[in-house]
């Protein structure tokens, strides 16, 4: 198994267990899927037998359900909101730091970066829905450890509606702005 960390914070984003490809060679796709998951244990898993044990009906039920996106409940995520002018500026920083990351590491891939950074900037902006400066097709999410300042990725959540398929949730990944670890 590969896990996928943020290259300026080492925090882990996702794993190659969920599906995904590849965009312009410069993103990762990575599709998630709605569940809901609790921590009630089954006792009828364990041989436990409500009724010749006298019913269980007055315990009170402290069961936790949590519900969500599996990519965000597994990372332990957090969605973030940005305005559209907002989220330009912590763009730009966000190509900066991860541009000096890869010019230590890899000049010749930071060089790659620092031609297809711009029109994938723009890409995604120009996705952006403007009416009154909401973000209709993204939501934002960051790791454990990002900063206001910037110091990591933000995770771009778009909804991807299919003809004659289900709607999808799929994140999107600066490729450059990770690393993998085998596992």
């Amino acid at each position: 198994m590969l896990i996928y960390h943020d290259i300026l914070t080492g925090d882990e984003l996702f794993s190659d267990a969920y599906p995904m490809r590849t965009i312009d060679d410069f993103f990762y796709e990575v599709t998630a899927q709605q569940v809901t998951r609790s921590d009630k244990i089954d006792e009828r898993m364990i041989g436990g037998n409500a009724s010749a044990e006298g019913g269980g009906d007055e315990a009170a039920d402290d069961t936790i359900v949590q519900s969500g996106l599996n990519l965000v409940i597994n990372g332990g995520h957090m969605e973030n909101n940005f305005t559209k002018s907002d989220y330009k500026k912590e763009l730009r920083d966000y190509c900066k730091k991860v541009l000096a990351k890869l010019q230590e590491k890899d000049p010749k891939q930071a060089e790659v970066f620092k031609s297809k950074a711009q029109d994938q900037m723009k890409k995604i902006l120009e996705m952006w829905k403007v009416p009154g400066e909401d973000a209709d097709n993204w939501q934002f999410f960051v790791s454990e450890r990002y900063s206001a300042g910037g110091d990591g990725m933000v995770m771009l959540l778009q909804y991807i509606n299919e003809e004659g398929k289900p709607e999808r949730p799929v994140f999107w990944f600066w490729k450059d702005g990770l690393y993998t670890q085998k596992q």
